[in-house]
């Protein structure tokens, strides 16, 4: 069968210029405004890039680390350094930790395009890059400050580099090689992720790799390169495993999730742990390659995906099904790393147990579901001239495509924020902006940490509070002050008599009179119109006889 045969469309090489520059377009617009607000896990990356640029420590003061103290764990480095060009030029905002999605996601359209070209052509090179430029995975780590779309641009540059190297350039298995050990840092899920990837790799190519001198030499010299280059995380995992490992070990089946596993199911203590955890990371494997997760439902956090809609759209299915038919039936070397691919890519998020299934940590499947869906339709317009029956499933499928595509984008730019807003933090950053502006009025300014996490980290961020005070009150104890901003556990008792020349910040949840809200110096609403923040002022109100 001719896998590369004629699809009817406009190609040439400029298309892959107009594919980028759409991608860019749709994941810049209203950046700031969608995802609504600003998550913990953004705003302290950006802080910890801004800490970097002006004393070249993190917020914990340690001198260009090669991992971050992150909120009670440890994360890797490479999202955090790269988000530095982005604050230089753009300040300390939301679109400069955005932005570094933004670029990571579209050039890792670009590098799956040239993957996809070294692999097969460059018909399904383009038609790769286009789906993968409209994939609500894709797309929507694309526009969050989260490390995980670093991954897929690194990893799908070192195929390219990979690739090129069996093409009797063995050369490029250095630059690959060197990528691959780049990868590790990106996110977690990439430890286990690429050391399984590069032992199939390995295999399914030994023929060359192992068989040949001049690949076999380079291939030596590129593992010893590799090893250099993540030596920093095997002395970290060796001796410092309790940091290295420590989000890991946090969600992982083996501690944790044993022990809620067991009591979820009412399990005696000495319940064979070998069965349970094994149990488990089926449940776990099958839920992430399940329809359900794949084509419906998706990551059921508002934070990861979108409502009613999987990680893939519903049109790519039939494709897929095809795509993997065709990989199985040709049995190319390449078509058995996309098959090997299709097994591996959801074991690291099957060792965890919370929020399964999860859609960050199988961010190991871009672009593999969009290549089988080239793939499948290359078959099928092939198919067509043997069987008039694939014309209709091809015209089906373009009219699905049109509708998923416009229902997600429609859903994701109107309706996405109403109900997703408690799980971003919405409006914090607006808050804070307002206090600066009239702080100097006021001896102190008392924000409420059971209204979001870390407040803390939102103040210093957006004020550009200088790090060495930061990072000294972080090593006294945790941060409560920065300026005249205090952060307190909850509303104290008599708190205007206590402070009568001071403001406060809290959020709907807060007991007052009608008086008091009456008088609230500033309400800050969610995209659903209900309260989100509130700012009182104790010149001017006074305390209801139900907070007594």
């Amino acid at each position: 069968m001719n896998l590369h045969g004629n699809i009817n469309i406009f190609i040439n090489e400029k298309m892959i210029y107009c594919i980028l520059a759409f991608s860019l377009i749709i994941r810049i617009l209203k950046l700031e405004e969608i995802p609504p607000g600003f998550y913990v896990d953004e705003v302290v990356f950006g802080y910890d890039a801004y800490s970097l640029i002006t004393t070249g420590r993190d917020s914990d003061g340690n001198l260009l680390p090669i991992y971050f103290r992150h909120l009670g764990t440890y994360v890797d480095p490479i999202y955090v350094y790269s988000i530095i060009p982005l604050i230089l030029l753009f300040g300390n905002t939301i679109f400069s930790v955005r932005f570094t999605s933004v670029l990571y996601g579209v050039m890792s359209i670009f590098t799956t395009y040239l993957f996809v070209k070294e692999a097969f052509n460059k018909k399904l090179a383009l038609l790769t890059s286009l789906f993968l430029a409209l994939s609500p995975w894709h797309f929507f780590f694309s526009r969050v400050g989260f490390q995980c779309i670093s991954f897929t641009f690194y990893f799908t540059l070192s195929l390219y580099f990979l690739l090129k190297s069996l093409q009797n350039k063995p050369r490029f298995l250095y630059l690959g090689f060197i990528i691959l050990g780049i990868s590790i840092y990106t996110y977690f899920v990439s430890r286990l992720f690429i050391p399984l990837f590069i032992l199939g790799f390995i295999f399914i190519y030994r023929k060359k790799l192992l068989y040949l001198d001049e690949f076999r030499k380079y291939l030596i010299w590129s593992f010893f390169i590799f090893f250099i280059i993540i030596t920093p995380f095997i002395y970290n995992l060796v001796f410092n495993y309790e940091i290295i490992m420590s989000r890991f070990n946090h969600v992982s089946i083996f501690r944790n999730g044993y022990e809620s596993m067991r009591i979820e199911f009412n399990l005696p203590e000495n319940f064979s742990r070998y069965l349970l955890v094994s149990l488990s990371f089926v449940e776990n494997y099958i839920s992430h390659i399940s329809p359900t997760f794949l084509f419906f439902e998706g990551d059921p956090n508002p934070r990861h995906s979108l409502r009613e809609f999987g990680q893939l759209y519903l049109f790519q299915s039939l494709p897929i099904l095809f795509g993997i038919f065709v990989c199985i039936k040709e049995r190319r070397e390449i078509h058995k790393l996309l098959i090997f691919w299709l097994a591996i890519y959801s074991i690291p998020a099957s060792l965890t147990y919370e929020g399964i299934p999860h859609a960050v940590r199988t961010i190991t499947a871009l672009p593999l579901f969009e290549i089988f869906t080239s793939i499948g339709l290359s078959y099928m317009f092939t198919a067509i001239n043997k069987d008039k029956s694939f014309a209709l499933l091809l015209l089906i499928n373009s009219i699905l495509l049109s509708y998923n595509v416009i229902k997600f984008f429609n859903h994701y730019f109107s309706i996405y924020s109403v109900y997703a807003y408690p799980y971003w933090n919405t409006k914090f950053n607006e808050v804070v902006i307002f206090l600066e502006n009239v702080k100097n009025s006021y001896r102190n300014v008392f924000v409420e940490e059971t209204c979001l996490s870390y407040p803390q980290y939102y103040i210093a961020y957006f004020l550009r509070i200088h790090p060495i005070e930061f990072q000294f009150n972080k090593k006294v104890e945790e941060v409560t002050r920065i300026d005249n901003y205090v952060i307190v556990k909850k509303i104290p008792e008599s708190f205007c008599e206590q402070s009568p020349d001071s403001i406060y910040v809290t959020c709907a949840n807060f007991v007052y009179s009608s008086s008091m809200f009456g008088k609230a110096l500033k309400i800050f609403l969610n995209p659903d119109e209900s309260i989100g923040f509130i700012i009182f002022d104790c010149k001017s109100l006074v305390v209801s006889s139900s907070l007594a």
